[in-house]
């Protein structure tokens, strides 16, 4: 498993970026999803596989069967 290193998302904390945000409270195992709109969202926890189960069952719930979705989530 890749960790999120806080330089790789412009430190500590909660950050902004062109494209993309990120809560890193530390290097650390991380989740990192991206919008329908392609941006990414990233953020250190520490059962990153369980908080994407959560995402996608989520959003398949919301999903309406027919269209494809373009929203992700990843471990990282």
């Amino acid at each position: 498993m890749t960790e999120l290193r806080p330089s790789e998302w412009g430190g500590w904390g909660y950050r902004v970026m062109p494209g993309r945000s990120a809560v890193v409270m530390g290097a650390g195992p991380g989740l990192i999803i991206t919008t329908t709109g392609q941006k990414q969202f990233a953020v250190t926890v520490a059962d990153p596989e369980t908080a994407a189960s959560l995402l996608l069952t989520l959003r398949d719930r919301m999903d309406d069967g027919g269209t494809q979705r373009a929203g992700s989530a990843q471990t990282a």
